[in-house]
C-alpha cells in the first residue's frame, strides 16, 4: 500500500512561502517595464579636464541625486553614475559646466528588448512548471516527494536568477550608465630664459626649481 504524505503546506512551508514572496517582485518589475515604451539602454563616456576632482565629483553627484539618480563609484579619477533616462540629454552640458574642458564625450545606446523578452519567457515557463510540480505533491509517496522537492528547489533558483536579470535590464532602460574620467591640469615651468645678471645663471636656478617641485 502506497504511503500518503502530508500536504505541501505541512511538508515544506518554507519553499511555498519563498515562492509566494517572489511573485510580487516579478509583478512589480513586469508592470514597470510594460509602462515604458522604450527598450533602449543608454551609456555615456566622457573625459573631463578638472582642477579640483573632489569638488567636481561632489557637484555632479549632488545634481544626479536631485534628479532621482545615484552614483556607483566616486574617486579622484572619476565617477560612475546612474542618471534617469529622462535627464540623459542634460549630461553633456552638465559636465561642460563643471570642467575646465570637455576632452571627449560619447553617447551610445543598445536595444535590450530581445533579451528582456527571452528572460520573461523563461520566467513564465518555469513558473508554469513549478505550478505543475506543486500539484503533484499531494498525490505522491515519500520517495516521489523528495524528488519533487529537488525539482522545486531547482526551479525556484532559476526563477530567482532570471528575475534578478530582469531587474538589471529594467534598470538599464530606466537609468543611463554614465562613466566620467577626470584629468587634472598639471602646472608647468616657463621656458628657460637666462637672467640679465650673469651671476644668477651660474646658480642653476631652473634646475633648483625643478628639483624642488619633484
Amino acid at each position: 500500500m502506497r504511503k500518503k504524505v502530508p500536504s505541501f503546506h505541512h511538508f515544506a512551508p518554507a519553499l511555498l512561502l519563498s515562492f509566494i514572496a517572489l511573485a510580487p517582485l516579478a509583478a512589480q518589475d513586469s508592470g514597470s517595464s510594460a509602462e515604458s515604451e522604450s527598450s533602449l539602454a543608454f551609456n555615456v563616456y566622457a573625459e573631463l579636464l578638472v582642477v579640483e576632482p573632489q569638488k567636481t565629483a561632489e557637484e555632479l553627484v549632488s545634481w544626479v541625486g536631485s534628479k532621482g539618480g545615484y552614483y556607483l563609484e566616486s574617486s579622484l579619477d572619476g565617477l560612475q553614475l546612474k542618471v534617469p533616462v529622462a535627464h540623459v540629454s542634460a549630461v553633456r552640458s552638465l559636465v561642460q559646466e563643471n570642467s575646465e574642458e570637455l576632452l571627449s564625450f560619447q553617447l551610445s545606446s543598445g536595444d535590450v528588448r530581445d533579451e528582456l523578452q527571452r528572460v520573461r519567457a523563461g520566467i513564465l515557463s518555469r513558473e508554469e512548471n513549478l505550478e505543475r510540480v506543486l500539484d503533484y505533491l499531494d498525490e505522491t509517496d515519500v520517495r516521489g516527494t523528495l524528488a519533487l522537492e529537488q525539482e522545486i528547489n531547482s526551479l525556484m533558483r532559476e526563477i530567482e536568477s532570471l528575475r534578478g536579470r530582469e531587474r538589471v535590464l529594467i534598470n538599464r532602460i530606466d537609468f543611463a550608465h554614465v562613466n566620467l574620467r577626470f584629468s587634472t591640469r598639471q602646472p608647468t615651468l616657463p621656458d628657460r630664459q637666462d637672467s640679465s645678471f650673469p651671476w644668477l645663471n651660474t646658480l642653476g636656478l631652473y634646475r633648483f626649481i625643478e628639483e624642488a617641485t619633484n
